[in-house]
């Protein structure tokens, strides 16, 4: 009677281990997923890429986790927009995409704050498979943002010295020249300008090790060249045209 006890024990604990292995081997876990963390993602290349990669008719988009980095997050998931100062997706956007997620950060401005919950904001970058600059305010506040991305990108992988060190894939974006004289109406060469020295601030080394900085003179096609970065080689990705 002990023997068939037992003998019934091991084999409902041995069936219990097998379909609990292949439940672990169907359902995707949380590192599994392609991490994109996109700062100034409440404009439109932000959206671009959200509604590209996580369209729920994509047979990947179960692939990919967005997060979202803004200013002020509880006003840029409200149900309506109630400020034109800050970006906004919108209630109704965010609840069609179950991995997207919004946290507040600083802007690269600490003496501007105004969210709610920003500190701590940078470790979201640490495990992301690739970081997206699409902070489309070109005035003192882009370049101010892109010091903070750097700071703390290049903090981090001087943690990890030696070759086998995983860094950061950064992709900066910013409009062309002529898409600006098109679309802007005031400060132009300013703006103009403003874009170049964030580049060279990347040219001298001033945020890590492995960026791309991609020109666009438009939106189409750019969702799908940022889901095939998240998968390149560091090499690749430097060389990489958006």
């Amino acid at each position: 009677m002990l023997s068939h006890r037992l003998t019934n024990t091991y084999t409902m604990t041995a069936t219990i281990a097998m379909v609990l292995l292949l439940l672990l081997s169907i359902i995707p876990t949380v590192n599994s997923l392609k991490h994109i963390v996109i700062a100034g993602g409440t404009g439109r290349v932000g959206k671009q890429i959200i509604t590209t990669l996580l369209d729920p008719t994509r047979p990947d988009a179960k692939d990919y986790k967005i997060t979202v980095l803004a200013r002020n997050k509880f006003l840029a998931s409200a149900p309506n927009r109630v400020s034109g100062d800050f970006g906004f997706l919108g209630k109704s956007f965010i609840s069609r995409y179950h991995s997207l997620n919004l946290r507040d950060y600083d802007g690269g401005d600490l003496l501007d704050i105004v969210g709610m919950d920003w500190m701590g904001w940078e470790e979201v970058l640490v495990d992301c498979d690739l970081f997206v600059n699409a902070v489309g305010t070109l005035t003192e506040q882009r370049t101010k943002a892109v010091r903070r991305f750097g700071d703390f990108i290049k903090r981090e992988e001087e943690k990890l010295p030696g070759p086998g060190k995983k860094s950061i894939k950064q992709l900066h974006i910013s409009p062309t020249d002529d898409l600006l004289r098109a679309v802007s109406k005031v400060a132009v060469d300013s703006k103009i300008e403003r874009v170049r020295d964030c580049e060279i601030l990347l040219e001298i080394g001033g945020c890590g090790g492995c960026w791309n900085f991609a020109r666009i003179d438009g939106l189409e096609g750019l969702g799908e060249k940022v889901g095939a970065m998240v998968a390149m080689g560091d090499d690749e990705f430097r060389e990489y045209i958006v």
